[in-house]
């Protein structure tokens, strides 16, 4: 069993999702599995995917379901502890799986975690810097938790989390009803 799931959710996103991928394989974590959910892409994903020669990557296909849903297949195929999210257009810090992973095996009280976000162009240049400050939820919250994240800042960038699976079996999974702004 892998330490960490890492699912990604795609739709027609070939133009970046080799550099996604990339930023992926190369964490200096490296006991991870990828989950790629394909949402209904017409490109040529499963073509690609089939070239990669990584036992980590899992490909799912399925109809385009939208992002929660997709988010949703991918935890149900996940086998990690933790789980963490990517977007098919954004990549990641070489040492962000690492980072993560130590916080959440220090402190088991500790639910989720995410970490600062950089807005980048298509050239992977800085456009203005950071946007999120790191914190730490923890996941005993109870009842609609909503309010209390919203008054927290920590909804911005679904690319930035990794949960505990323990957190999506207590209080379930993404809502589909939610089409924008998901996470």
């Amino acid at each position: 069993m892998p330490k960490v799931s890492v699912v990604i959710t795609a739709y027609n996103a070939m133009a970046y999702l080799p550099q996604t991928m990339e930023s992926v394989l190369w964490q200096s974590f490296t006991d991870f599995e990828v989950v790629l959910v394909n949402n209904g892409s017409t490109d040529n994903i499963v073509e690609w995917v089939a070239q990669l020669k990584d036992p980590r990557i899992k490909l799912i296909s399925q109809e385009n379901r939208g992002i929660p849903r997709g988010w949703n297949r991918g935890i149900a195929h996940a086998q990690g502890e933790y789980i963490t999210f990517l977007d098919a257009d954004d990549l990641w810090d070489p040492t962000k799986l690492e980072k993560q992973v130590k916080i959440l095996d220090e402190n088991p009280e500790v639910g989720l975690v995410y970490n600062w976000v950089i807005l980048i162009d298509e050239y992977s240049q800085n456009m203005g810097g950071l946007i999120r400050r790191h914190s730490i939820v923890k996941c005993d919250a109870e009842g609609d938790v909503r309010k209390s994240l919203l008054e927290q800042d920590i909804i911005g960038c679904g690319s930035s989390a990794m949960v505990r699976r323990a957190c999506f079996e207590e209080v379930g999974l993404f809502d589909p009803s939610f089409t924008i702004a998901a996470d």
